[in-house]
């Protein structure tokens, strides 16, 4: 990820999502929040355009977005070629946006298993995405990095004085 190139925003979104996404799927089997941590990625370079500042202060409210993995994606192709194949009885018959949600959404254990962590963590308020792909809750920094075993600091890009949040590891 070119970090230098994009938006502030986006920048947070992302490096939000991949910690929790990264997370999410280390624990998704697993039956309660006192579950081993397991590292899936560490920065060991700064990008070069960006400075570490302070922490972030306790008490701040971060977006946090858990990607969930998709059902019968083994599916997808063969689904896709059915209706875009000139010689198939369902050519041109394609799937509404409800259709794919339906088809593509997670397992409802996987969705149960993430909602019972995030509960054992404290967490009380959370929602899924309209796609059904992603559980979406807002945490204060401080319990964030307590869920993720990480600490969040403040990046300032040295041109634009943007600043975003973002982890280590």
């Amino acid at each position: 990820m070119a970090l230098a190139t994009q938006n502030p925003v986006e920048m947070h979104c992302h490096l939000i999502l991949a910690t929790a996404t990264a997370f999410a799927i280390s624990i998704a089997a697993l039956p309660h929040f006192n579950a081993p941590h397991v590292l899936h990625e560490k920065r060991e370079v700064l990008q070069p355009k960006w400075v570490k500042r302070d922490a972030v202060v306790a008490g701040r409210t971060l977006p946090v977005r858990i990607g969930m993995t998709q059902s019968n994606m083994h599916q997808a192709h063969s689904m896709l070629m059915e209706v875009s194949d000139p010689s198939s009885s369902r050519y041109g018959q394609h799937y509404t946006a409800d259709e794919v949600t339906e088809l593509f959404k997670p397992s409802l254990a996987a969705v149960e298993q993430i909602g019972e962590w995030l509960k054992a963590a404290g967490a009380t308020h959370f929602s899924h995405s309209v796609n059904k792909q992603w559980m979406q809750l807002d945490l204060k920094v401080e319990e964030l990095e307590s869920l993720l075993r990480t600490k969040y600091y403040e990046y300032e890009h040295v041109t634009s004085g943007n600043l975003h949040v973002a982890c280590e590891e």
